[in-house]
Order: structure tokens, then sequence, then C-alpha cells
């Protein structure tokens, strides 16, 4: 079965991916010849789809993974370009960083290859976590021995860089995304249980007028990890900003200045207020200013990419949410137009809920 997968896989993915290119072109041709089009590579897609899925059911974590993981990614961008919920693409995310992850737990040595489409899969996985607002399956502990820490390990200005190669600085990235979307689902809980506890903030005294509850602890515990991972992601941001165009630099950017903002948003409830401790929140001009630059460094990175456009997405709401006036909030809809005609119809989505945070603000 897994060789079956691995050769009939390996050219149909081939097949597929080379001509997903064309869908662009297809869509600028007559909406007939756009339907066989489309209708054609769909189906080829399902096809190779279900003997993927077959064979990451089947195969044993001491089986041969490669091909049936690159398979699978590559799948997953043909999908996201069809996929106009979004959903059916979340659960073969899902699926896929399941297998990766127990394939992680083998003792057999991996190749840089296999690595690097491991790694893929995690900041796919961190992703749709994010979009979704869904936690992650990893403890804090698993980051604690070194976070807040990374400005220690980026070479300083005027060192040599050529010693941190891409695959580190992309193993952060990874991580990092991990972090921000476990940390958006522990902040939201948190809100969530305040409110149902009718946690509130003592204005006369500025501070609780008892003693901490269990869940305040919890709550100054998340709030001392966030500020940790804050200076992990303001050191990043000053040594990407300055490497003045390296080719990672217009996408690391864009996400760690919207991390930038979005730590900080996650703490401007009042509930916060009731901890009476210092909080990783940036004045609202200061994340406005980080806001603008993501989009900036998103704009710039959409237009030299096709498959890879829609990682910018997850940037969109966090900024979006600095923006107050219409001839600013157009050019959040003006990009999220250009990821349409880049073929993604999933952008609508994204549209959706930013419209909807809109009106309710």
């Amino acid at each position: 079965m897994i060789a079956a997968v691995s050769v009939t896989g390996a050219n149909a993915a081939g097949e597929i991916i080379s001509n997903v290119t064309d869908i662009g072109h297809a869509m600028n041709a007559s909406e007939r010849e756009w339907s066989n089009e489309k209708r054609h590579l769909i189906s080829q897609w399902r096809q190779l789809q279900s003997s993927v899925a077959l064979g990451i059911n089947e195969v044993a974590s001491d089986g041969k993974p490669d091909v049936l993981i690159a398979c699978a990614l590559l799948l997953s961008f043909v999908q996201i370009l069809d996929d106009i919920s979004g959903r059916s693409w979340c659960a073969w995310v899902c699926q896929l960083h399941a297998f990766v992850w127990q394939n992680d737990k083998s003792s057999a040595p991996m190749t840089p290859l296999l690595r690097s489409m491991h790694r893929l899969a995690r900041i796919m996985n961190a992703l749709r976590a994010l979009c979704l607002e869904q936690d992650l399956e990893f403890a804090l502990s698993y980051r604690s021995h070194d976070l807040g820490l990374r400005g220690s390990h980026l070479p300083s200005h005027g060192q040599d860089t050529t010693v941190l190669s891409d695959e580190q600085l992309l193993d952060y990235f990874c991580e990092d995304l991990e972090m921000w979307a476990k940390l958006q689902w522990l902040t939201a809980d948190w809100k969530t249980k305040s409110k149902e506890l009718c946690l509130q903030w003592d204005p006369p005294n500025g501070k609780c007028p008892r003693g901490l509850s269990e869940h305040e602890y919890q709550g100054i515990e998340l709030t001392c990890i966030a500020s940790r991972f804050q200076r992990d992601i303001i050191a990043s941001l000053l040594w990407y900003t300055s490497e003045n165009g390296g080719n990672l630099t217009n996408v690391m950017l864009a996400f760690y200045h919207c991390a930038n903002v979005d730590i900080s948003l996650m703490f401007c409830d009042s509930a916060w207020l009731s901890l009476n401790c210092e909080l990783p929140v940036m004045t609202h001009q200061m994340s406005y200013e980080q806001a603008t630059n993501a989009l900036q460094h998103a704009e710039n990175g959409l237009q030299n990419s096709y498959l890879e456009a829609i990682f910018y997405a997850p940037t969109l709401y966090t900024v979006s949410m600095t923006r107050r006036y219409k001839s600013e909030r157009s050019r959040i809809v003006d990009f999220i137009s250009k990821l349409k005609q880049k073929g993604f119809l999933i952008a609508d989505q994204f549209l959706s809920a930013i419209e909807e945070a809109w009106a309710a603000r």
C-alpha cells in the first residue's frame, strides 16, 4: 500500500501541482473553460487525497513517511484553493499534524527534507489554530526553559549573521507561531472564566479588595508568560529589521509585528486590570504603527507570491482591529480581494469575520 501511494502519489501530486498555477490563468478564460479545468483538477485532487489519507491511516510510525507527507502538504495547498469554508482544509491539516506528531516520536533519524516537511505541517497547524482560536496540544512547560531569551540566541548587530541558518530561523518562527496560538487560546479562556466569576477591577482602591484566587494567580502567570514571549517577539523584530531584505524578511516582519500587536490586544480587557500587575499592553498609537508595518510587509510579500500568499491571511484580523476609519479599512479589503484573485475563495471567510468585528466595534 505504502509503495503504491509513494509511486502514484508522487506522480499525481507532481502533475496536479504543476497545473495549480494554471488555475489563475484559467480564471481569466471563459467561464466554461474555467469550470472544465477546475473540475478536472478537483477530480485528480480527490483521488489522490483518498489514497494519501488511506496511507496516513495505515502506515506505521516506522514506515517510510516522506512521500506521504510531501503529497499531503502539496494537497493541502490545492485544497485551500477550493475550500470555501475552510473546514475541510482544517480537518486535513489536523489529520496531517497528528501523523507528523506520531512520526516525530519515532527514534529514527530524519532527513533534512523530512524535518522541513514536519516543520511546515506544524506551521500550518499553528495557523489553523490562530484562525479558529483553538488550542494546541502542547504544555507551556515545553517552551518555559528558553522563553524570553531569544535575544541571546540571535547575533547582535555587526556580528556574522551567517552563523544563523534559515533552518534555525524557521524553527524559531514555527515555535513562535505555536506559542502565539497557545497564548491566544489561554488568554481567551481566562477572560471567559473571569466573566463567569464576575471578576472585576476595584477602581477606588486600584487593586483587588481580597486575597488572590487560584484563577487570578493563573492570570498573573499568563501575563508573565506573555511578557517573556513579547521579549522574544521584539528581539526577532529588531533582528529582522536590521537584515535589510533577506529571503525571509517580509513574511517574518509581517507576522512578528502582528504578533506584537495581538499580544497587546489580548490584555486590553478590563478583567486583566483586576490583577493589579504590569500588563504587556502597548499604547493605541504604538499598536497602530506596528499593525501598519505588518500590513506593509504583507502587501510587499503578496506581490511576489502565489500559493504561499494565503499564509498572510491570518495577520489581517489583528491588523484590522487597529483600523478605525473607512479609508484605512479599505487596504484590508483590497488585500483580501487580491487573495481571492489568486484563487483563494476562502478569503471571503476572512472578510466576513473582519466585517463582523468592525460592526461590533
